[in-house]
């Protein structure tokens, strides 16, 4: 019994651990796309010439050393293959000379200083000199524990291979190549552990990032040596040790040890000089190559964003053409403000864009002071809000940290934390009648220490739920005072309900660190201007203008927000078309049978009468670009913009 908890146990760890994994499998280990890792070893290998240099491998009677081993042996270079059974370390060995490799076994525990010093000296007694050390030497030490039941035994155990036993190796290799004048290399082999945190599995995560660590440093003291320090992250492979512990769906989402062969070789004979000191992870590599190789984090898998083409009779529709109605990106469908327009004609002539702007935007600045009655210090400048948001993950979190926000959350703000290495938790809206709401309670529930910032969109894009003002106080309250809560009200200026909460009303008034975000880009119809604004209390503020950029903002947006602020008519047009289109398209829904949901913005999810498939390529056929998003299966999000083009849209939904 006892022994099927541990069980269990080990297949919860271990399946927390490789669940990024899954994420990463489902962009590049797909069966086409392993096939093709799989087919670059072969290259890999024949552009590698590694004849007549000597490779200690630790740790590589099996798995993935052995691996490594194996393909080194291929590309010419002479192995010693160490591990601490005999049986396993001379199996291995003649299984690379029946290939016609060179290899000698050396059966010693690296965890002692005097196991490795049997390796070191195997290596050179039979082979003459090491040219390349490879540390890959590990063990998992106790799984599923929490720190404080795990005995000084067990601890030591971990730290002895995983660290002790590559210090120990790495300072005999090192001496010798000095004292020989051998360019050489050491590459530790570490885990993407080593930059996250998984309960139970301490020892192993410590000794990881120690080992990484100590690569930088070995660098750093052997710089002008001629010898080159590198780590290699790996993620989870197919290897019997994993077998035994992943449970079954995991493990077959896991990919062979063979794809790392081309990341292997690539840290053994690239220029010392690009990856000395550098830790390279393996997923990343596979991905992109050139980009790990050159940024070494997140960025690396991280490709540039474009939007999505939508095509007709096989050719994209251009959203600029007259003849094909935009209406996917939740613009103003009555176009910036005339107010605008007027100043734009009135300032060609002194427009003088030789000069940079003031810094402080002054004008702006005095505006949305008496606009929201906040002090003209607590305000903030971005090139759009999505500058800010940015700006916001890199002032409040580092690699691994965690957020929260609801899901579906902003796009962007997804691809944000990814390229930041930042784990975003997404929690579920709860569909109440008519709507949905932000289930903040859940949130609170799920704050934990490593919860670094808090994201919510209100009204919500795209479910149009807005955060009740009062729900959102108590909230509040059970928010720990370190954490910013982040309010991002893009659409809030469409809303009417009185009980939606408006942030402003909130940070000068609250003791916690409360931001508010804005934009000129969706009401006030300046989406070319690119004109986003923070908020908040001197606390949070003093933190976030430390990076704000500088001159944010031209002269002209300044001025062109100033004008569309004080466009009551523009304001009020759009505000009663969106509210009067809103009931009116929810009526004529009703009317024929579907089903639609609140909103307090300019979109809104509507049921579609056949399946959301159809009714996109409707759309797609007459020129309209839409929102594209598909909920519960029948529900697609449905723009709001003027009433002519609201009736055109609900014929081509209701006849797709």
């Amino acid at each position: 019994m006892a022994k099927n908890s541990m069980n269990r146990k080990l297949i919860w760890i271990t399946s927390r651990v490789v669940s990024r994994l899954r994420r990463v499998q489902a962009k590049i280990f797909k069966k086409d796309e392993l096939a093709v890792l799989l087919d670059r070893i072969p290259m890999a290998l024949s552009g590698t010439d590694l004849q007549g240099q000597v490779v200690v491998i630790t740790g590589s009677s099996h798995g993935v050393g052995l691996v490594i081993a194996k393909a080194f042996a291929e590309a010419g270079a002479q192995l010693v293959i160490n591990g601490r059974d005999a049986k396993q370390v001379a199996q291995a060995v003649k299984v690379i000379r029946d290939a016609g490799g060179i290899a000698e076994e050396a059966c010693a525990d690296i965890s002692t200083e005097l196991g490795a010093q049997q390796l070191i000296q195997t290596a050179l007694t039979k082979l003459g000199r090491v040219d390349l050390l490879i540390n890959n030497a590990a063990v998992l030490g106790p799984l599923g524990q929490n720190y404080t039941e795990i005995s000084e035994l067990e601890w030591n155990k971990v730290m002895d291979v995983n660290v002790n036993g590559a210090f120990y190796c790495a300072k005999l290799v090192s001496a010798w190549m000095k004292k020989n004048a051998v360019t050489g290399r050491i590459i530790n082999i570490s885990s993407g552990a080593a930059r996250s945190t998984n309960a139970g599995l301490a020892p192993y995560s410590v000794s990881k990032a120690a080992l990484e660590m100590m690569t930088r440093m070995m660098a750093l003291e052997s710089e002008h040596s001629g010898i080159t320090v590198v780590g290699l992250e790996l993620s989870s492979l197919q290897t019997e040790m994993t077998r035994a512990f992943f449970a079954w769906e995991d493990f077959q989402l896991l990919p062979p040890p063979e794809i790392v062969i081309p990341f292997f070789t690539h840290a053994a004979t690239a220029p010392g000089i690009s990856v000395n000191g550098r830790i390279l992870a393996a997923w990343r590599f596979l991905k992109d190559q050139q980009a790990e190789s050159l940024l070494c984090g997140p960025l690396a898998e991280t490709e540039r964003f474009q939007f999505t083409p939508t095509y007709r009779d096989g050719e994209p529709l251009n959203r600029f053409d007259p003849a094909v109605v935009a209406v996917d990106r939740a613009e103003n469908p009555f176009g910036m403000p005339e107010s605008v327009r007027e100043l734009l004609k009135n300032t060609a002539q002194d427009c003088n864009f030789a000069r940079y702007p003031d810094e402080h935007y002054p004008a702006l600045r005095k505006t949305l002071s008496q606009q929201l009655s906040l002090p003209e210090d607590c305000f903030s400048f971005g090139n759009g809000s999505s500058e800010l948001v940015e700006r916001i993950l890199r002032i409040f979190t580092q690699p691994g940290d965690e957020v929260l926000s609801n899901d579906p959350t902003w796009f962007m703000f997804d691809r944000f934390c990814q390229n930041m290495g930042v784990v975003n938790r997404k929690i579920p809206f709860k569909e109440v009648p008519g709507g949905f709401d932000h289930n903040l309670q859940q949130i609170v529930a799920e704050i934990r220490y490593s919860t670094r910032l808090i994201y919510l969109i209100n009204p919500s894009n795209p479910v149009g739920a807005g955060i009740s003002a009062k729900a959102f106080q108590h909230f509040l309250q059970q928010v720990p005072k370190h954490i910013p809560v982040v309010v991002d009200e893009a659409y809030l200026e469409y809303s009417c309900v009185p009980e939606t909460l408006r942030s402003h009303q909130v940070v000068m008034n609250t003791d916690r660190l409360v931001l508010g975000l804005r934009t000129f880009s969706k009401f006030y119809a300046l989406a070319d201007l690119r004109i986003g604004y923070a908020f908040g209390g001197p606390d949070v503020m003093r933190l976030f203008n430390r990076i704000e950029p500088l001159f944010p903002l031209s002269g002209l947006a300044e001025r062109a927000a100033v004008a569309a602020l004080t466009d009551e008519a523009h304001a009020k047009r759009t505000l009663e078309n969106a509210i009067n289109e809103r009931k009116r398209i929810r009526d004529k829904l009703a009317g024929a049978g579907l089903a639609s949901f609140n909103s307090e913005m300019n979109i809104m999810i509507v049921e579609c009468p056949v399946p959301p498939e159809r009714v996109y390529q409707a759309f797609d056929q007459q020129g309209v670009l839409v929102p594209k998003g598909v909920w519960n299966e029948r529900f697609i999000i449905f723009p709001i913009a003027t009433p002519e083009l609201n009736d055109r849209n609900l014929q081509i939904l209701m006849t797709a």
